[in-house]
């Protein structure tokens, strides 16, 4: 499989990492940046060969829908004063996919991240999580719900969790039913290149980021090249949460948080915006110029709002 041309030219690379946790393994890139310790990859309940040599700050990198730990390379190289973990969500890039047999779930995820989270306590100081898009929706959600296990959360182009009225309950229910009742045969591609080429089409993003992207989703198989990703996560969910438990689970969040939008990206954060200030009275936000994928395709000016957050927080790695 080919390396992207912009990978091949990054000045930092990650080691490939595996988190073997209780219910299920997850892959992952971690930057150690100038100075922090080499993670463990234990499964979670043994003992760490590294308790001696503890980190200050981590930031765990939480990606998008169908996105994968890649998006995260370039903001990686503007970040090197600190240590990064970005992990693949369960059925993206390289990670294991949940067992079959049942619908996927939001609050999933938080399950996941509690985990990484308990795997990586240990080893740093201080937990940062830091999420686009989705992983933004679950690191706020997070936050929310286990305040004392996280010292900040950064939000990059994703606020709130989705929520909607309740008279919407039966209707979601039968489409997912519907939804997964049905097959559907996956699509080969002839290259890499090809597949690069239909997500930029679908999503607008540049080819090479779609192509940085994509080498981390897809398997080669018979000649062809398929996607990694697990197929349920475009059907729809069973359930949501109504607009009022959202609220119940959001309010008093006393976690500092920096909000970070771009001008062209998803405007639906500005009309959520004012609501959660309300639940999240230490929220800072800010907007910076770029596209939904800004922390790939400006990713030294994201890198400078993230930097200035965390020294505003925490001590400065030495």
């Amino acid at each position: 499989m080919s390396i992207p041309i912009w990978r091949a030219s990054a000045r930092l690379h990650p080691d490939e990492v595996s988190l073997t946790l209780p219910h299920i393994t997850l892959a992952g890139c971690y930057w150690r940046g100038k100075s922090g310790p080499e993670l463990s990859v234990a499964a979670l309940g043994q003992e760490c060969a590294q308790t001696n040599m503890k980190g200050e700050v981590l930031l765990i990198a939480l990606h998008g829908w169908l996105d994968n730990a890649h998006s995260f390379y370039p903001l990686a190289q503007y970040l090197d004063d600190y240590p990064i973990l970005a992990i693949d969500w369960p059925g993206h890039g390289l990670s294991q996919h949940r067992s079959l047999g049942y619908p996927l779930h939001f609050f999933d995820y938080l399950y996941d991240l509690a985990k990484v989270i308990e795997h990586c306590r240990h080893q740093f100081t201080h937990i940062v999580v830091m999420g686009h898009s989705l992983g933004a929706m679950i690191a706020s959600t997070y936050g929310a719900a286990q305040t004392d296990t996280l010292d900040a959360a950064i939000l990059l182009e994703g606020l709130l969790p989705m929520a909607e009225s309740s008279q919407h309950a039966k209707a979601r229910l039968q489409q997912s039913l519907s939804a997964h009742q049905s097959v559907t045969k996956p699509i080969g591609y002839q290259s890499i290149e090809s597949m690069a080429a239909a997500r930029s089409k679908l999503t607008g993003l540049s080819s090479k980021w779609s192509h940085l992207l994509v080498t981390r989703n897809a398997v080669e198989c018979a000649g062809k090249f398929y996607w990694r990703t697990d197929p349920r996560l475009k059907r729809d969910s069973p359930w949501r949460m109504t607009i009022e438990q959202r609220e119940q689970i959001l309010a008093n969040t006393e976690l500092p948080m920096l909000l970070v939008q771009a001008e062209q990206g998803y405007h639906q954060l500005n009309a959520q915006l004012a609501e959660a200030k309300r639940w999240f009275p230490l929220l800072e936000s800010s907007c910076l110029p770029g596209c939904h994928h800004f922390h790939m395709s400006a990713a030294e000016l994201v890198a400078q709002k993230i930097s200035d957050f965390i020294r505003q927080h925490f001590e400065t790695p030495h």
